[in-house]
């Protein structure tokens, strides 16, 4: 048994279906990579700032992976933005 990481980014950008990989793969993934893109670049935007439907993958993660670390990976971003960030993250979590 391998357990893995989901960059959802990664994945949007090569059109998988999120929350079926999910589903499909719940018991081997131990944490997420979590940023937004246009699905076309790797640009790492804050959650909810490019084109992934984050009111479907949030309710999946949290339901099919509730123990799983979430990991914000934002580029190029001031720390002080990402800290502000944060708390809306956790609220969308549940945490």
């Amino acid at each position: 048994d391998v357990s893995f990481i989901l960059d959802t980014g990664h994945a949007h950008m090569c059109g998988w279906d999120i929350p079926q990989i999910i589903k499909t793969h719940q018991s081997r993934l131990a944490a997420y990579h979590l940023h937004d893109n246009d699905g076309t670049a790797d640009n790492h935007e804050f959650i909810g700032k490019g084109t992934i439907d984050w009111s479907i993958v949030v309710p999946t993660i949290r339901r099919c992976t509730p123990n799983a670390r979430l990991i914000l990976e934002y580029g190029k971003k001031a720390i002080d933005d990402i800290l502000t960030n944060i708390p809306e993250v956790k609220r969308m979590f549940g945490l």
